[in-house]
């Protein structure tokens, strides 16, 4: 998506503690000031949030957004993910090719550029290339940009291993979990297609769920897929499965035409959103809700009905979920300006039922801004 079983086993209680029925937490919500181009890297394991800030020249500086500050870096870039080490991957513009290069930022504030490949076989040189992705142990999936087409690599700032596709003029590797298993898409001579790289580089197609294409935004450590596909009519929906089951449809929102499951953390709790148009032709409107599955077959939550009914904030998407049940969500204000928003989760009672107070110690020593840690968040 460590030596430290007590913080895992901590976490654990709190994800089935908060999943259990009549359980479900309720969220505090916090605007975050950056803009977020990302998905489910953008959101760290200590709730710090990468992205860009955009200037008024049009000029975009790489962003992080953590414990209520906001920290830029002086180049133009956009910083995508961020592993629990605090090491942010993003991409870096330049003047001259290759106009875009993977980028590093390290938590001491040191900078690094990648390097993208001189040429593949039968182009030119790389015209840009990004890191799109970076697991705990440092290692990151890029995209490399060639004149028509789209390639795949892992990548580190010692260099790269470029990923085969199926055939396509594309392939593309979007997560990668702490082993190194790196999955994406793949374009077929039939269509978009989900695929996974084992550590060896040995490719894995598994389709599409006999749909039209489909587009993989999540895979955790225990093997959990989130993404979303296009079914044979045309409709969008949310899936989920494991390698070893293959892609499985999420349950969809009621209600709602399209769905789409965006991350996910390594509790197997997935998010993401759905959507309708409502209204006639000639003034459609678009009503979209965030919405999290706690499990495979689970219903789904609608997320804005968990927070404060009088925050003025509607939730539209949650694009990421980190272990610590934190979610990285889209939503409207009452002035109807879209920004990015925290939710941070609000268990009652204030400690667990059946947690020692050893575990919650150890929880609230490492994440000590949780609503558990601090009692007096949860009144409302």
């Amino acid at each position: 998506m460590h030596g430290r079983s007590m913080w895992c086993l901590s976490l654990g209680l709190l994800m089935s503690t908060a999943g259990a029925i009549g359980a479900q937490p309720q969220y505090t919500i916090t605007e975050v000031p950056i803009l977020v181009e990302g998905f489910a890297g953008a959101l760290g394991a200590d709730g710090g949030v990468v992205g860009t800030v955009r200037l008024d020249d049009g000029r975009n500086l790489p962003a992080l957004w953590k414990d209520g500050q906001t920290t830029t870096l002086s180049i133009d870039g956009i910083a995508l993910a961020r592993n629990a080490s605090g090491v942010n991957v993003g991409v870096a513009y330049f003047f001259d090719a290759p106009f875009g290069r993977p980028m590093e930022w390290t938590p001491d504030g040191q900078v690094f550029f990648w390097d993208v490949p001189p040429s593949l076989p039968g182009h030119p040189g790389t015209q840009s290339g990004q890191a799109q992705a970076i697991n705990n142990q440092g290692m990151a999936v890029c995209a490399y940009r060639v004149a028509g087409t789209l390639a795949a690599a892992r990548c580190t700032r010692e260099g790269f291993e470029l990923l085969h596709g199926l055939g396509g003029s594309w392939a593309s590797a979007d997560v990668i979990t702490s082993l190194g298993v790196a999955a994406g898409s793949a374009q077929t001579p039939s269509g978009d297609t989900i695929v996974v790289w084992a550590t060896d580089g040995e490719l894995f197609d598994y389709g599409t769920l006999g749909g039209r294409g489909a587009d993989l935004f999540g895979l955790n450590d225990q093997g959990q897929f989130a993404g979303a596909y296009t079914t044979a009519e045309g409709e969008l929906r949310a899936f989920g499965g494991t390698p070893q089951a293959g892609l499985q449809p999420l349950a969809h929102p009621v209600g709602f035409g399209a769905s789409a499951a965006l991350g996910l953390n390594n509790h197997g709790v997935r998010v993401g959103r759905a959507f309708t148009t409502i209204g006639g032709p000639s003034e459609p409107i678009l009503m979209e809700r965030a919405m999290l599955w706690s499990h495979q077959d689970a219903a789904p939550i609608d997320l804005h009905t968990r927070i404060d009914a009088t925050s003025g904030w509607e939730l539209r998407q949650a694009i990421s979920i980190n272990d610590a049940g934190e979610i990285l969500a889209r939503a409207r204000a009452v002035s109807n300006v879209e920004r990015v928003v925290l939710l941070r989760p609000i268990l009652e009672p204030a400690e667990p039922p059946g947690m020692p107070d050893i575990l919650l110690a150890k929880l609230c020593a490492h994440r000590p801004g949780l609503a558990v840690c601090t009692p007096w968040l949860n009144v409302r």
